[in-house]
């Protein structure tokens, strides 16, 4: 259990009722659309309850990531080259977001660069366990020394976002 069993209950008092009780209840479940304002919902509770700060999303984003890619999905990424796995990242991002679009604008061995444009209610958090995701699919691709950042948005207000990958 991530935050403990008391954790989980001060962050569901911070959420806005109906995922609050959807959470409680287990009406919300993996593979589910859902309103991406619940996400942000969530990692802003988190954080207060915790103290920790936005590094608390790029953490979930990236144990998310590694969580989903368990058994034979670890085993047959282990197998990609790091380059062709993040080339895959606009059509992975589609599969979690009904907003916003992704591109690879350039790419080269060992290095990236992504463009996200058009994420509605996109903030930081957002954002930053997006990163995390990324970051987490190329170390599960055999990726090392990896460093990922915006470039350009990425922030708070930002429905678009440039990300710079490079790895070894």
């Amino acid at each position: 259990m991530l935050f403990g069993s008391r954790g989980q209950q001060q962050i569901l008092e911070q959420l806005p009722e109906d995922l609050a009780e959807g959470l409680a209840y287990g009406r919300i479940i993996t593979g589910g659309w859902y309103p991406i304002g619940w996400l942000s919902a969530m990692h802003v509770a988190a954080q207060d309850v915790t103290g920790n700060g936005r590094e608390l999303a790029r953490k979930l984003g990236y144990m998310g990531s590694k969580s989903y890619f368990r058994g034979v999905h670890k085993i047959f990424i282990s197998f990609m080259d790091p380059g062709f796995v993040i080339g895959k990242s606009p059509l992975i991002f589609r599969k979690y977001y009904d907003t916003g679009d992704a591109a690879v604008v350039e790419q080269n061995r060992g290095n990236c660069v992504l463009r996200f444009t058009d994420c509605k209610g996109f903030d930081a958090n957002l954002w930053q366990g997006l990163m995390g995701a990324c970051e987490a699919v190329l170390e599960l691709s055999g990726a090392k020394n990896i460093r990922l950042r915006a470039v350009s948005g990425g922030g708070d207000v930002d429905e678009d976002a440039d990300v710079s990958a490079y790895w070894t």
